[in-house]
């Protein structure tokens, strides 16, 4: 199956990418992960698609806030140390 990524560039399920592409404020953890630690993160997926539109769809809830305080000059190490403190894993 195949689906279209945001650069408008062939995306086949089943396979990771290993670059940063988009706004920083949609993007999920696993890629700011792969590009703080290229060697140890194994990269994201589209699973990383569904986070973003989780982020848009919680501005349009909330009237243009954000669930997190990222913006373009925020480093890949400081967006992970926020989702650290704000993201609760559950069983």
């Amino acid at each position: 199956m195949q689906f279209l990524c945001n650069a408008g560039l062939p995306f086949y399920a089943g396979t990771t990418l290993n670059n940063m592409a988009g706004t920083k404020p949609y993007m999920a953890p696993e890629v700011f992960e792969t590009v703080a630690s290229p060697g140890s993160a194994s990269g994201y997926g589209h699973p990383a698609d569904w986070w973003s539109l989780g982020v848009t769809a919680y501005e349009m809830k909330t009237g243009g806030r954000r669930p997190f305080d990222i913006q373009a000059r925020t480093t890949s190490i400081q967006a992970l140390r926020l989702f650290g403190m704000c993201i609760e894993y559950f069983p």
